[in-house]
């Protein structure tokens, strides 16, 4: 996964300390490296993001956890090269304003 290991060790520090943590730090991990994987095979991320995140979710987190495909894009968002455009996508879909 390309991300900035630094960042990316701050991030998973504090999701530890939620609740589902560990969970969403897996389908986080998880969906970037399918994303990555499509975007090789010359995919845009906007036409996979959804398909990766259901692939992703092999524990069932986003139907148990409120908003764990969110908090899954705000982990990488700051530290995976792809994460601003995955975190534009996720607000695009659920209607929000991107921050």
């Amino acid at each position: 996964m390309t991300r900035n290991e630094a960042k990316w060790l701050a991030a998973t520090a504090e999701a530890a300390n939620y609740l589902d943590g560990n969970n969403i730090l897996e389908l986080a991990e998880r969906w970037a490296r399918l994303i990555e994987a499509e975007l090789a095979a010359g995919r845009q991320l906007r036409d996979v993001a959804a398909t990766t995140l259901d692939l992703a979710d092999v524990d069932g987190i986003v139907g148990f956890a409120y908003n764990a495909d969110i908090q899954a894009a705000e982990l990488l968002e700051n530290c995976w090269l792809y994460g601003p455009e995955l975190m534009l996508w996720l607000n695009r879909r659920h209607g929000r304003n991107a921050a």
